[in-house]
C-alpha cells in the first residue's frame, strides 16, 4: 500500500469509530481496526491533519481520489449531525494540546537538542490552529511569543505539497525553525 492508501484506511477507519469517540470521555481514542501500516490513536485534531494532507496528495489514482471524495462527504455529515459533541470534543483536545505545546517550548528554552524536534512537536501547534475551526477557543499567544522570540524564517517545516494546506499568513509557525543557545 502506498502511504496515501494507509491514510485512507486509517481516514476510513477513524470515521467509523468517530461517534463512538465522540460520546466517550477520552480526548485521544485507541482504534479498534487501524491500518496494520498506521497505528495512530484517533483523535480530532489527528484526524484534521490526515485529512489535509490527503486533501494535498497529488497523483492520487482516480479511485483513491473518489475514496477520498466519499470520505470527505462522510466527514461533512459528522461534521453537520454531530457538531456540538465535534466541538465539545475539540475543546477538550485543545487543552491538551496547548499543554503539550507550552511544555515542548519550555523544554526548548531548557533543553539542547530540543530544536530538533521542532518538525514533528510543532503538530501540535498545527492541530491547535485547525481545532479553531470547530469552534474550539485556545489563547497561545503567550506561546507565540515567546516562539517568535527565536523563531527564525525558513522553509516550509514539513514535506513538500502540505504548504498548500497550510498557508503562511495563518500557519507561520510551519515557516521556519527555532534557533536556541543553551
Amino acid at each position: 500500500m502506498t502511504s496515501a492508501e494507509v491514510q485512507l484506511a486509517w481516514y476510513a477507519a477513524a470515521l467509523e469509530e468517530l461517534r463512538a469517540f465522540l460520546l466517550s470521555g477520552e480526548v485521544v481514542w485507541t482504534m479498534e481496526h487501524p491500518p496494520a501500516q498506521l497505528r495512530q490513536d484517533l483523535s480530532v485534531g489527528g484526524l484534521l491533519l490526515i485529512r489535509d494532507n490527503l486533501r494535498t496528495q497529488s497523483g492520487l489514482s482516480a479511485s483513491a481520489q473518489r475514496r477520498l471524495d466519499e470520505l470527505d462527504r462522510r466527514w461533512e455529515g459528522l461534521r453537520r449531525t454531530q457538531a456540538v459533541a465535534l466541538e465539545r470534543k475539540a475543546e477538550q483536545e485543545v487543552r491538551m494540546r496547548v499543554n503539550l505545546w507550552r511544555a515542548y517550548l519550555t523544554d526548548l528554552s531548557d533543553r539542547r537538542g530540543m530544536a530538533e524536534e521542532y518538525p514533528y512537536q510543532v503538530r501540535q501547534r498545527a492541530m491547535i490552529e485547525r481545532l479553531a475551526e470547530l469552534g474550539a477557543v485556545a489563547d497561545v499567544s503567550d506561546a507565540d511569543d515567546r516562539l517568535r522570540d527565536i523563531f527564525h524564517p525558513a522553509p516550509f517545516v514539513w514535506e513538500a505539497g502540505l504548504e498548500r494546506a497550510y498557508p503562511k499568513d495563518r500557519y507561520w509557525f510551519l515557516y521556519g525553525k527555532p534557533e536556541t543557545e543553551v
